[in-house]
């Protein structure tokens, strides 16, 4: 069974726009897909290169998944379309920043493995919060660093969650590929929208009283952003 789901530009350039340079290819074009120009031919990963050239770095993602083969369609998206996508960017961030300073909206949610986790109960724990969902390719470049996070405050009074929109199978299936170490919890598209989630990958951080002190949509520097953020709430 096919599964189609376009990657809208303003989640691929939430944490794509600041980066790219940084990137290596390999880790924004894995190298166990097959790519196609939306509308055209296939092209071959070794000409995925003049390829952006040509396009001036401007271009969006769409992905599927017809049985086991990964299917990635690139789309030339034009100089309007960014300068819309950075406005986008621009209001979700104020958002975002808007809540800032208020009480962390309560969840109840079941990790992958059925096991609850309250935000309440988490009170005297600093608590950082990833917003994702499987399909997003911002969302997997960012987890390596991710995981660095996690493992540098490991046995310390700060826990991890990572709230996807995705069910509990789905992200079993996501864990076969690729690694995740925060406490992955399922079914939280209303908990994003609690949040005021307006883009992903979001991240945000609650000191240990319950209140959020910091957010972010992405971005190359996001481990050091939160790292600082943690830091001062430790």
């Amino acid at each position: 069974m096919k599964n189609y789901l376009m990657l809208i530009a303003l989640c691929l350039f939430a944490s794509l726009a600041n980066a790219q340079e940084k990137m290596r290819k390999e880790d924004m074009f894995p190298k166990n897909a097959k790519y196609f120009i939306k509308g055209g031919a296939e092209i071959s990963y070794a000409k995925i290169d003049s390829v952006m050239q040509a396009w001036g770095g401007s271009f969006q993602m769409e992905k599927s998944s017809e049985g086991n083969e990964q299917h990635i369609y690139l789309v030339k998206v034009d100089t309007s379309k960014i300068k819309q996508l950075q406005e986008k960017m621009e209001q979700a961030n104020a958002t975002m920043a808007k809540e800032t300073g208020k009480t962390a909206p309560p969840f109840e949610l079941n990790d992958i493995n059925g096991k609850k986790y309250a935000l309440q109960d988490l009170k005297g724990k600093v608590v950082v919060l990833n917003f994702w969902f499987a399909a997003c390719v911002p969302c997997q470049h960012e987890m390596p660093e991710l995981n660095k996070l996690k493992e540098k405050y490991k046995g310390k009074d700060v826990v991890f969650l990572a709230i996807g929109n995705d069910g509990a199978k789905e992200i079993k299936e996501f864990l076969k590929t690729n690694t995740f170490n925060y406490t992955l919890l399922s079914d939280g598209k209303k908990t994003a929208g609690d949040y005021k989630v307006a883009a992903y990958p979001t991240s945000i951080v609650i000191d240990k009283n319950g209140i959020i002190k910091y957010s972010q949509i992405g971005g190359s520097n996001i481990a050091e952003s939160l790292s600082k953020e943690i830091d001062k709430q430790l």
